[in-house]
């Protein structure tokens, strides 16, 4: 059976209040609504997976660098566009790339502050990778796929105090920490360390954004559609009350003020139901998916160790 739409609901409180003539208003506050309770919970049927991959270092060839000057030049070097955006390294300081002019020369964001070098090793990396557009950083999980291991998160204040220069390149990542979101894009961020010298792939689980709802969006199965009512009619009766008030109609005002205000303890109770019955319900579909009895038999068991672990 198709679930109801943002349109059924609002046309049947619309009927119940007499307000025919505003159903898409009511519309509108039916996907906020949503929003509040989506953005207010951590439901397994709203958990997405998400995954991105860390490019490897890039240090093929030699450069030449000027204390004090943003240029860096390099020999047999293939720089390319792509790495703008990451961070370069000759000594102990990163430094961001702002700009790729050649194959041959880059630009860095500040200026180089360290010791000239000439004919020098050096490694490029990225150091923050962007996150799906709509994630949010709520419980997020990572794990590194080829070694199996999710990775522990720690605030930038610690990361910095265990690893201020963020010298090793070279081991597999076993840090996620959170940082500021891309200064472009806004898209959320987080800088994964050590930075690894191979390609690597990491898979994440996250809760989104709740998103705002079409007019004729089914609302999800998991929404008690009764409960979910009594929170639009905070808002027909708050609207009801304003129309009056302009109006004059002072003693109208008032009972629809006591009437939203009512319905906010009505709602307080309702939007616990729903949270009580939707994560029982996430809760019964996980043992469904898990099979018989938690068995093993579907999971990628390559050695005994592998076995010890996971059991």
């Amino acid at each position: 059976m198709p679930s109801d739409t943002v349109e059924t609901v609002a046309r049947h409180i619309a009927a119940l209040v007499d307000m025919s003539d505003n159903v898409r208003l009511i519309g509108d506050w039916v996907s906020r609504r949503y929003q509040e309770l989506a953005g207010s919970t951590q439901l397994r049927a709203l958990r997405k997976n998400g995954e991105l991959v860390i490019p490897a270092p890039y240090s093929t060839g030699t450069v030449t660098t000027t204390r004090g000057n943003a240029v860096v030049t390099g020999v047999s070097t293939v720089w390319d566009s792509s790495m703008v955006g990451r961070y370069f390294r000759a000594g102990v300081t990163w430094y961001k790339i702002a700009q790729v002019q050649s194959a041959t020369v880059i630009e860095l964001e500040g200026q180089y502050a360290e010791i000239a070098v000439a004919a020098n090793a050096y490694k490029i990396v990225q150091r923050f990778h962007s996150l799906a557009v709509d994630a949010r950083f709520t419980d997020v999980t990572f794990t590194h796929m080829r070694i199996r291991r999710t990775l522990e998160p720690v605030n930038q204040t610690i990361l910095d105090k265990m690893a201020p220069d963020r010298h090793t390149v070279g081991a597999w990542p076993l840090y996620v920490s959170e940082s500021e979101s891309h200064p472009e894009t806004g898209l959320p961020r987080v800088e994964i360390y050590p930075y690894s010298d191979l390609v690597e792939e990491i898979h994440y689980l996250y809760w989104p954004r709740p998103k705002v709802l079409d007019w004729d969006e089914p609302l999800p199965h998991w929404l008690d559609l009764e409960a979910f009512r009594e929170g639009v009619l905070i808002d027909v009766y708050r609207y009801k009350a304003a129309k009056a008030a302009d109006a004059l109609q002072l003693e109208i005002a008032a009972y629809w003020r006591n009437e939203y205000r009512a319905q906010m303890t009505t709602w307080k109770e309702a939007r616990g139901r729903i949270f009580a019955a939707a994560l029982s319900n996430d809760d019964q579909q996980f043992v469904m998916q898990r099979g018989h009895q938690g068995a093993l038999s579907d999971l990628d068991i390559s050695t005994a160790r592998d076995y010890v672990w996971l059991r």
